[in-house]
């Protein structure tokens, strides 16, 4: 595949190479909020972005790879800090 980039409220995911015969996939994801996250984990009470980059090889049963993630002005709105 080319480039799939799909944008949700401000946060953009990108992925783009092959997933056969052999893995090469280069992934993304920028200004990715908590709140993107609500769906999953209803109670999740949090503020910041997260972006990813990576890299995936070798095949689908086994793969292999790096992801860098980061953190930018993550706060938890949980426990004492909530009141």
């Amino acid at each position: 595949m080319d480039t799939l980039r799909l944008g949700i409220g401000k946060a953009v995911v990108a992925l783009s190479g092959r997933l056969t015969p052999t893995l090469a996939l280069s992934l993304s994801a920028q200004d990715v909020s908590p709140s993107l996250a609500k769906p999953f984990v209803p109670g999740l009470d949090a503020t910041g972005t997260i972006a990813l980059n990576g890299q995936l090889t070798g095949s689908v049963a086994a793969p292999s790879g790096s992801v860098h993630l980061t953190g930018h002005g993550l706060r938890s709105m949980q426990g004492l800090a909530a009141g």
